[in-house]
């Protein structure tokens, strides 16, 4: 009776041993392979996290332990990545907006200077001008960042003619004057937007803009046309350039229909905050941003303006001087791009969709 109880005490011992032993190893598996796949995940989520090193444990405390650890750790990761992103977000905002209220200053200064003197001499107006177009980008350098991280803009102007839009649109690029084309203005109607949508959708053109002359070669323009839309208007910009492959495809799409939070840490060293700029302000006031390729092999940007926010403006109230006339009617208007679709007229009166009328 003696032998077998020592022989049970030491297999117990055994046991107890073999256990201990096989925790331990678990254990040192979940701190040297588990936990580092597991922070790797967080920041690439294609690594993945290993599972038990001995299968014969699944289901017990020991695992319910690991897993328990795991998921506390990739929720303390995830609460501090959001609060570091935030507080990045939230200095990039208030400097920007710092900056962008100086160059508005400026922006008045500048114009104070022509209204002032309007017989200076042209060369030295042509420099006040220079000075003007570079503040305009000043601008825009500074107002993109503060949007891509949830600042709203900053001007609120009357109602305002689409066509208009799209011009001005065009002086925040660099050498616009060569490199963006006239506007083609194949609208019909006197079509504008109304005044709490007409900033956020000029710095959705200046960023398309900017980025299509960027990619497309030195010598090529930039077209640019304004159409009716079975849902309001769209604005196409339509380059020559080296066009996207799937994967940059996929990741524009992705910012820009706004639809996905993007961190700071996603916008690449030095942040690229156009498209997301564009996918905030998408989010926030309606519009619609597709690509597609366009006819010369570049990119073809359509942006989409809902009715909801368009006025119909009043008669007596022309676009400004810079502004293209519409194609006369018996011109071909050259086909939209693939799923953009013309504004349909009624049979009865063929008159297109109404929009709400502008009162003065």
């Amino acid at each position: 009776a003696a032998g077998v109880a020592r022989a049970e005490a030491g297999a117990a011992r055994t046991e107890a041993r073999t256990s201990r032993e096989t925790i331990e190893r678990e254990t040192r598996h979940l701190l040297e392979q588990r936990l580092p796949a597991l922070l790797s995940h967080l920041r690439t989520p294609h690594v993945t996290v290993p599972g038990l090193l001995t299968p014969e444990l699944a289901g017990t405390s020991v695992d319910r332990l690991h897993r328990a650890l795991l998921d506390a750790v990739a929720e303390g990761v995830a609460a501090e990545s959001e609060r570091v992103d935030e507080a990045g977000r939230a200095v990039v905002r208030g400097a920007m907006s710092r900056v962008h209220s100086l160059q508005l200053r400026l922006q008045d200064g500048l114009s104070e200077i022509q209204r002032r003197h309007p017989d200076a001499e042209p060369a030295l107006m042509a420099d006040v001008l220079a000075l003007d177009m570079l503040n305009e980008l000043i601008g825009r350098a500074a107002q993109t960042p503060a949007l891509a991280t949830g600042s709203t803009p900053m001007l609120f102007r009357d109602d305002t003619h689409l066509v208009d839009i799209a011009v001005s649109a065009a002086s925040r690029v660099r050498d616009f004057k060569e490199r963006v084309g006239e506007p083609v203005n194949h609208l019909t109607r006197r079509i504008g937007v109304m005044a709490q949508s007409v900033e956020p959708l000029r710095a959705v053109l200046a960023e398309l803009l900017a980025n299509a002359v960027h990619f497309s070669h030195g010598t090529l323009k930039v077209d640019v046309s304004l159409h009716e839309t079975q849902t309001g208007a769209s604005v196409i910009v339509e380059d020559a350039g080296v066009g996207l492959n799937a994967e940059q495809f996929a990741r524009a799409e992705r910012l820009l229909s706004g639809a996905h939070p993007v961190r700071l840490v996603e916008l690449g060293d030095p942040p690229q905050t156009g498209w997301a700029a564009i996918g905030a302000l998408v989010r926030q006031y309606g519009f619609q941003v597709s690509l597609k390729k366009s006819s010369y092999g570049g990119v073809a940007a359509v942006v989409s303006v809902p009715a909801a926010l368009l006025v119909e403006m009043p008669e007596g109230h022309a676009p400004s001087v810079h502004a293209p006339a519409p194609v006369r009617g018996h011109e071909q208007a050259p086909p939209l791009p693939a799923g953009v679709r013309a504004v349909a007229r009624t049979a009865e009166s063929g008159e297109a969709t109404a929009l709400p009328r502008r009162r003065r």
